[in-house]
């Protein structure tokens, strides 16, 4: 009997031991419910108290208020310190400018271009494609000229600026002076008198003396006295007509 007692009594002492643990977890267990709700409740009130009043900016202030200015900055370029490269002294070319020849008329020449070297009547006119009669030869034959008339002594001028080329006795139209005009024109005058006064080399304006209209043209001798004037372009025969002004 004594054993059951003690062993009730031992399962007894366990027992209350047991009991008491429970009832105190379950103390504990209910006071952090306890405090974690209370905590929850305690926060949200905090966080309900709480408004947020927004900063209204007022009109006339927004207004008043100044367009921000964009200032942009250019950064100039660091030029210090940039040398100039020096100066390089090159052989100087030169230049050999060709001047142009003047362009030579052949047609429709003006007043101031050419003159008559003597005024008269044309006696035998220029015909280099048909035969025209010669007179003091008899026959018939080309004529590479005008014969222009004039008492003989008149002076003869000379049509256009030149160069005496040559002064010589032709066999045929007796005294002759030979201008060049350049540009490949040539201007002749024949049957003058036996002396000249100009000489080669000499550069003549146009209108300066030449000599005097003679009587040396053998060929011609028995025509009135008169000039024999031709000229030719690039040793081709020309009509004088075409470049001395009409009368």
């Amino acid at each position: 009997m004594n054993d059951e007692y003690n062993e009730q009594g031992l399962l007894g002492g366990k027992g209350f031991y047991i009991a008491l643990l429970l009832c105190v977890s379950i103390i504990a267990v209910s006071a952090w419910m306890i405090f974690r709700n209370q905590s929850k409740d305690d926060q949200a009130d905090a966080l309900a108290e709480v408004t947020v009043t927004p900063y209204e900016i007022p009109v006339n202030q927004i207004e008043d208020e100044p367009e921000p200015t964009v200032v942009l900055q250019v950064e100039e370029p660091d030029v210090v310190g940039i040398i100039d490269p020096a100066p390089v002294d090159e052989p100087v070319q030169e230049v050999t400018v060709q001047e142009e020849p003047a362009v030579v008329e052949t047609v429709n020449q003006t007043v101031s271009t050419y003159l008559w070297p003597v005024y008269g009547d044309i006696k035998m006119p220029y015909s280099m494609e048909a035969l025209t009669y010669n007179v003091t030869m008899g026959d018939w034959r080309t004529h590479d000229g005008i014969d222009i008339l004039a008492q003989e002594g008149s002076e003869v001028h000379a049509a256009c600026a030149g160069t005496v080329i040559e002064v010589y006795d032709d066999d045929l139209y007796g005294t002759t002076v030979v201008i060049d005009n350049g540009n490949g024109l040539m201007s002749y005058y024949a049957n003058l008198g036996d002396e000249p006064i100009v000489n080669t080399g000499d550069r003549l304006l146009t209108g300066d003396v030449i000599g005097t209209v003679g009587s040396t043209a053998i060929c011609e001798s028995a025509e009135p006295t008169h000039l024999h004037f031709a000229m030719s372009l690039n040793e081709n025969s020309v009509n004088p007509l075409d470049y001395l002004p009409a009368l």
